[in-house]
């Protein structure tokens, strides 16, 4: 099984650095999990408000200073 790596901060901005990574994490085949402050779409990429509660291997944050609180 591949590792899981989670998106912290993912947003449905294509410009935005957590979505390139999200798509990017697809674009090589990799199980991604993407978290963020709205609930929203990224590819085939539900992006989730909640934490998730399966198991994750890796964890990616895109978040600024104040989101950070």
């Amino acid at each position: 099984m591949l590792p899981v790596t989670l998106v912290l901060g993912a947003s449905a901005n294509a410009a935005r650095y957590a979505n390139i990574a999200v798509r990017r994490l697809v674009e090589h085949q990799r199980p991604v999990i993407a978290v963020g402050k709205r609930s929203a779409m990224i590819g085939d990429v539900p992006v989730i408000t909640a934490w998730p509660t399966s198991p994750v291997d890796t964890v990616t944050i895109y978040l600024s200073p104040l989101n950070l609180k």
